[in-house]
């Protein structure tokens, strides 16, 4: 096999035309790379800038959410403290016997602890005839707790809370789905 080689010969005086144009297309190159740089330069202060400002404001924004959290909790934990104390009537103290003070919680009381996570449970899945029927419940429970007077106040209030509550999420949920 025979390989064709071409030469092809170049006189000094064009390979110094093309030496010259390459510097010359150098220095064109390197002085519109310096005007871009130039124009593009207050374009680059600013953003620099407006992301200044935006970090700036995130962390105004940061620091607010961290404050009304912690307002939150703090609420939270009040309205638990408050929700936990119990009223013992006045006829109860002075034969120095509670009706609301048992040491271990009632069947009652232990269910309507549990409430709130079987709804939970119910919506979370979409059972919606089954969280029906447990608000239906519950109320029912609620009803007969204030008429025999087996909850205490307290725990009786947040009972009807929570069934308010989820009855509003479960009417959210319904929207949601139609």
């Amino acid at each position: 096999m025979r390989v064709k080689l071409t030469c092809f010969f170049i006189c000094p005086q064009e390979i110094r035309q093309l030496c010259s144009f390459l510097l010359d297309l150098k220095k064109a190159s390197a002085e519109e790379m310096r005007r871009s740089v130039y124009i593009n330069y207050t374009a680059f202060i600013r953003t620099s800038k407006e992301i200044s400002d935006l970090e700036g404001e995130l962390l105004s924004i940061r620091n607010l959410l961290s404050t009304q959290a912690a307002l939150i909790h703090g609420l939270a934990e009040g309205v638990n403290i408050d929700s936990l104390s119990t009223t013992v009537p006045e006829g109860s103290k002075a034969h120095g016997v509670s009706s609301y003070e048992d040491n271990e919680p009632s069947d009652i009381e232990k269910w309507s602890a549990e409430f709130p996570d079987l709804l939970d449970v119910l919506l979370a899945e979409s059972r919606v005839d089954e969280a029906l029927d447990a608000l239906d419940e519950g109320e029912r429970v609620a009803a007969e707790a204030k008429e025999k007077k087996t909850l205490s106040p307290a725990v009786l209030k947040s009972l009807q809370t929570t069934i308010t509550e989820w009855k509003k999420k479960l009417a959210d949920q319904l929207l949601l789905e139609v």
